[in-house]
């Protein structure tokens, strides 16, 4: 189990409760598996360069690709994730074609 330690909690968090992390600004929402979220002092690019297992959708959105359970095309340019907990997140029009090569990678489409 890969744990990450992030300032703000006090025991490692195991990446496996992450579900999506959505970044504002120098601040970060991270929502677990439990339905709870956390809110750090930390940007989203620095989740980004920490869990490198996790898929960039949007400039204010990561997702862990474990919980994504399809893409909705409604459109070329219109495109969403729909994960397993029942959020839909929305891909930016730029990242479309590397979001599916990464999710198709991991078995996901």
């Amino acid at each position: 189990m890969t744990t990450l330690k992030v300032p703000g909690i006090y025991t490692p968090l195991p990446v496996e409760l992450i579900v999506w992390i959505q970044g504002d600004e120098n601040y970060v929402r991270m929502h677990l598996i439990n339905g709870r979220y956390h809110t750090l002092t930390r940007t989203l690019k620095w989740f980004d360069i920490q869990l490198p297992q996790f898929v960039r959708l949007h400039k204010s959105t990561l997702v862990n690709p474990a919980y994504v359970t399809h893409l909705n095309w409604a459109g070329s340019r219109n495109v969403k994730a729909v994960l397993r907990t029942g959020v839909v997140l929305r891909i930016s029009r730029r990242r479309i074609r590397s979001v599916a090569t990464q999710l198709q990678q991991g078995v996901i489409v």
